[in-house]
C-alpha cells in the first residue's frame, strides 16, 4: 500500500518552488507519486567515459573534459553556432551547437562538461555531435554523474539536472514501500521489488539493472491492465441464451467442401466452434495472408450460427468482395440450406425492400453487404454472428455500429493486415486470435521473375500462352492515365525504329497499345 503522504501535492517536495511547481504541472506531475513515476524517455550511458584520444570515429561515445574555449560564430546570415573546444589530458575535441543562443550562458570556459554523441573527424579535428550534455562548475566533481543517466522530457522552466535532483531527494520516501506483487510472483518471473525498481529506473549503476527495473515496472502495468480488462469483461459479459446441441448445417457444409482443410484451418475452426458453443460470446480475429483460407472458415462459422437458429451478417469493404462472397459460397450455403442475400449501395429499391423484410422476419438467414448494412433500417430478427472481412478497412465506430444491431452475438474478424488496435486487443484485451500460416495448395509453385524492357515481348508471349490455355493475366500500372503536355501527340502512333512506343506507367496507354499492337486478335 502507498502512504497517503506520497499523494501530496508536488509543492511539498524538496526544492520545489512555485515556479518549479508550475513547470512540473505542465509536464503532468501534480503529486510526489507522479514525480517518482515520471520515468525517463531515454538514457545516456556515461558509465564508461573514454579519453578524447581513444574516442572512436563513427561511433557514439561519452566523454568528460574541461571547456577550454567557447566561441560564437556566424558563418552566414541566420546561422549562429557555438563552437566549444573540450580538452582532457589526452587531447582535444570540438562540439558544435547550432542556433541555441541560450547556451552561451551555460557553457563557459573553465567549466567541466560531460557529453555524449557521435564522433567524427572534420577540418583537422575530432568533432562530436552533442546528443546530451551537462555542465558542472570547475571545482565540483562529476563522479556522481557517471553511470546510466536518465533523460526526461522537460520545458523551459526546469532542466534534466533539477528533475534528477528533486526525484533523488524524494526516493527515500519509498524506502518502506509495500510491494503489490506477491513474493511468489516476483520469484517466478524473476522480478525485483517495487522500491528497487523505482530507484533503478531513475538511477541505475548499470544498464542491466536499468533494464531489470523497466521490466519490473512494465510487468506491473501490463498485469494491472489485464486485471482491469478481465474485470470489465466480466461485468459486461452476457451469457449465451441457447447453445446448439446438433450441427446439421455445419456437418453438411463440411461434407460439401471440395477440398480438405489444412492443419491450420482445422485448428482455427476448432477454436471458432469451441467459442460459439461456450457460454460466452466469441470475439476472435483470424489472421492469415491472402489465399490462406479465411473465407471458408467464415462460411463454416455462418453454418454454426444458423444451426443455433440465429442470423448472421458478413460485411466487406467493397461491392466486388461482397459479390465474390456470394459466388464463392453460394454452393456451400445452398447445400447447407442457408438462405442468403447481398445488400450494397447499388441494390435496387425493390430488392432492398425485400431483403430488409426478409432479415426482419428471419426468412433470410445470412446477408453479405458493404457499408449499406450500417443503415438504421437494417434490422434482424435474431442476429447471432457478425463477420467483418478486411477489418482494417473499417473504422472502429463503423464496426461497433454493426455490433449494436445485437449486442449479444458472436464477433469474427478476418484480416491479412490487422490494425494496431485490434492486435492490442488480442494481446492485452479479451479478443482471441487464430493464425493461418500455411496455404491450402502447397503444390502450387509461385515464381517471380524480373523482365527487362528489352525482353518484354517474351513476357507478352507468356501471356498469350496462358490465355490460350484458358487462364487470365493481369498487368498492373501505377497510373490510370498521363496528361499529355502536347495535345497533338498521340502516344499510340509514335514510331521508333519501326515499333510503337507506349508509356507503360499509364493503364490507358498500355491497354490501347496491347489491343492494337500486341494482341489485336
Amino acid at each position: 500500500m502507498l502512504d497517503s503522504s506520497l499523494y501530496k501535492s508536488i509543492e511539498n517536495a524538496t526544492k520545489v518552488s512555485d515556479k518549479r511547481k508550475s513547470a512540473f504541472e505542465r509536464l503532468g506531475v501534480k503529486s510526489i507519486y507522479d514525480l517518482v513515476t515520471y520515468y525517463p524517455y531515454r538514457y545516456v550511458d556515461m558509465s564508461n567515459p573514454v579519453k578524447i584520444s581513444h574516442a572512436q570515429i563513427g561511433q557514439k561515445q561519452s566523454l568528460i573534459g574541461r571547456i577550454n574555449k567557447a566561441e560564437v560564430k556566424e558563418p552566414k546570415p541566420k546561422m549562429r553556432l557555438l563552437e566549444v573546444s573540450i580538452v582532457d589530458d589526452s587531447g582535444i575535441i570540438i562540439a558544435t551547437w547550432f542556433n541555441q543562443p541560450w547556451l552561451d550562458r551555460m557553457i563557459t570556459a573553465g567549466a567541466t562538461i560531460a557529453i555524449f554523441g557521435m564522433v567524427k573527424f572534420d577540418y583537422g579535428y575530432k568533432r562530436i555531435t552533442p546528443e546530451h550534455f551537462e555542465v558542472f562548475d570547475a571545482d565540483s566533481g562529476v563522479d556522481a554523474y557517471k553511470g546510466v543517466i536518465p533523460v526526461y522530457r522537460t520545458n523551459s522552466d526546469i532542466s534534466n539536472k533539477w528533475i534528477r535532483s528533486i526525484i533523488s531527494s524524494e526516493l527515500d520516501s519509498f524506502a518502506n514501500l509495500d510491494d503489490n506483487l506477491p513474493a511468489f510472483v516476483r520469484e517466478k518471473y524473476r522480478l525485483m521489488s517495487k522500491k528497487h525498481a523505482l530507484r533503478y529506473v531513475h538511477f541505475a549503476p548499470s544498464s542491466d539493472l536499468c533494464e531489470q527495473a523497466k521490466r519490473r515496472l512494465a510487468f506491473e502495468e501490463a498485469l494491472k491492465l489485464q486485471i482491469y480488462l478481465m474485470n470489465n469483461s466480466l461485468q459486461n459479459s452476457q451469457m449465451r441464451s441457447s447453445i446448439a446441441s446438433s450441427f446439421p448445417k455445419f456437418d453438411t457444409m463440411v461434407k460439401a467442401l471440395p477440398f480438405t482443410l489444412t492443419d491450420d484451418q482445422n485448428a482455427a475452426l476448432a477454436e471458432i466452434k469451441a467459442d460459439m458453443c461456450s457460454s460466452d460470446y466469441m470475439k476472435r480475429l483470424v489472421l492469415g495472408d491472402v489465399g490462406c483460407g479465411k473465407t471458408v472458415l467464415a462460411a463454416l462459422a455462418l453454418a454454426l450460427c444458423c444451426d443455433s437458429g440465429k442470423q448472421c451478417v458478413v460485411m466487406a469493404p467493397t461491392v466486388l468482395l461482397v459479390f465474390q462472397y456470394r459466388e464463392k459460397l453460394a454452393e456451400l450455403l445452398n447445400a447447407a440450406g442457408i438462405s442468403f442475400a447481398c445488400l450494397t449501395g447499388s441494390t435496387s429499391a425493390d430488392e432492398r425492400k425485400q431483403i430488409l423484410a426478409g432479415l426482419k422476419s428471419g426468412k433470410i438467414h445470412c446477408v453479405f453487404g458493404t457499408h449499406a448494412l450500417l443503415s438504421e433500417n437494417v434490422e434482424f430478427k435474431d442476429l447471432g454472428l457478425v463477420v467483418i472481412d478486411e477489418q482494417h478497412r473499417f473504422g472502429v465506430e463503423q464496426r461497433e455500429k454493426l455490433l449494436r444491431k445485437n449486442s449479444s452475438c458472436d464477433y469474427l474478424m478476418l484480416s491479412a493486415t490487422p490494425i494496431p488496435r485490434s492486435l492490442a486487443l488480442c494481446i492485452y484485451g479479451d479478443m482471441q486470435i487464430s493464425f493461418l500460416k500455411s496455404r491450402p495448395n502447397k503444390d502450387l509453385k509461385i515464381t517471380c521473375q524480373i523482365v527487362d524492357n528489352n525482353m518484354k515481348f517474351k513476357a507478352f508471349d507468356k501471356i498469350r500462352n496462358e490465355v490460350d490455355a484458358g487462364h487470365q493475366a493481369f498487368i498492373v500500372c501505377p497510373l490510370v492515365g498521363i496528361k499529355k503536355t502536347n495535345a497533338n501527340v498521340d502516344m499510340q502512333n509514335l514510331i521508333l525504329n519501326g515499333q510503337s512506343i507506349c508509356d507503360y506507367r499509364s493503364a490507358i496507354d498500355n491497354c490501347k497499345y496491347l489491343q492494337t499492337q500486341i494482341f489485336p486478335e
